[in-house]
């Protein structure tokens, strides 16, 4: 492996580390179109708790 080889495998790292990252943070539930349901994780789910504080976030 050259430079160019180690430094595209460091950036693909260091991306999928920021998603890792950003779907730690964010939850994965916030796409499931609302239904939750039928979400088999809805108990940690950002978007029923928002729900019952008032505010809807999709």
């Amino acid at each position: 492996m050259n430079l160019i080889s180690y430094l595209i495998l460091a950036v693909l790292i260091v991306c999928f580390v920021l998603a890792v990252r950003y779907t730690r943070k964010h939850g994965s539930c916030e796409a499931c179109g609302g239904n939750c349901a039928g979400c088999s994780s809805s108990a940690g789910c950002q978007m029923q708790q928002q729900e019952t504080q008032g505010t809807k976030r999709r």
